[in-house]
């Protein structure tokens, strides 16, 4: 994979995370989107798709945020997975 397949891959990946930044709330959004064997890690701890759904139940969208300094990591032992790291603003 090229340098610039990765940063096409990172920035693919932005897009999607900032789509979920700004559905924040939309329960129905992150039962689409998100993969069905996904976990997130949050402040509460690391959730599974339908722990990340019900805490979307009181959330706020968040339309203006930055992150900086992304990092992603192509993850492959069974099937495919990437990690994300950064540091919303």
């Amino acid at each position: 994979m090229s340098i610039k397949d990765k940063t096409d891959d990172l920035q693919a990946l932005l897009e999607m995370e900032k789509s979920f930044w700004m559905s924040a709330g939309d329960q129905g959004f992150y039962r689409k989107n998100m993969a069905p064997e996904g976990k997130v890690i949050m402040s509460m701890g690391v959730l599974d798709k339908e722990g990340v759904v019900a805490s979307m139940s009181d959330a706020e969208p968040q339309e203006s945020f930055d992150i900086h300094n992304p990092a992603g990591r192509s993850l492959r032992r069974r099937g495919c997975a990437h990690l994300q790291r950064y540091r919303p603003a």
